[in-house]
């Protein structure tokens, strides 16, 4: 699809999920999982932000994703890997939902993209660590790709 975008155009990215879903009510910081828990408990409400991003004039909405992971999902929530692999489908379904809603209620014509995001490792450690770096010494590059390649599979 990026091959048909022109090189010259400037697209509106969405902004800050997790910002918009505790503007909702959702108390999202102290929470490992972070704004990936919300794909759990209420999807809906990932949805509703991504419509008002879409609203705002997002051109490009990103899954509800970066913080999601098979490993922290079987960690915090108690799913099995392939209950934590739909989640993470979920995130891409929920992005595509808000986006038809968008054009089904505003009769819209422009192209809205959705994005995958993919959390750094460090993200699932939910630490900080994804900031510093901190965990590289303590795993081999293959070890990194071994823990990624499932995500981005799904």
């Amino acid at each position: 699809m990026w091959d048909s975008c022109p090189a010259d155009k400037v697209y509106v990215l969405d902004g800050g999920l997790a910002t918009e879903l505790e503007r909702d009510g959702f108390s999202l910081l102290h929470d490992p999982l972070w704004s990936a828990r919300i794909l759990h408990e209420k999807p809906e409400a990932i949805v509703r932000v991504h419509n008002r991003y879409l609203e705002s004039g997002a051109e490009i909405i990103i899954t509800a994703s970066y913080q999601a992971s098979i490993s922290g999902f079987q960690k915090h929530l108690g799913l099995t890997f392939e209950q934590s692999k739909n989640l993470l489908k979920l995130s891409v379904e929920l992005a595509h939902k808000a986006r038809m809603q968008y054009y089904d209620n505003s009769k819209e014509t422009r192209e809205i993209l959705v994005a995958g995001s993919i959390g750094s490792y460090g993200a699932a450690l939910a630490d900080g660590s994804e900031y510093t770096g901190n965990y590289c010494d303590k795993l081999t590059q293959e070890e990194l790709i071994s823990w990624h390649r499932p995500q981005l599979t799904v």
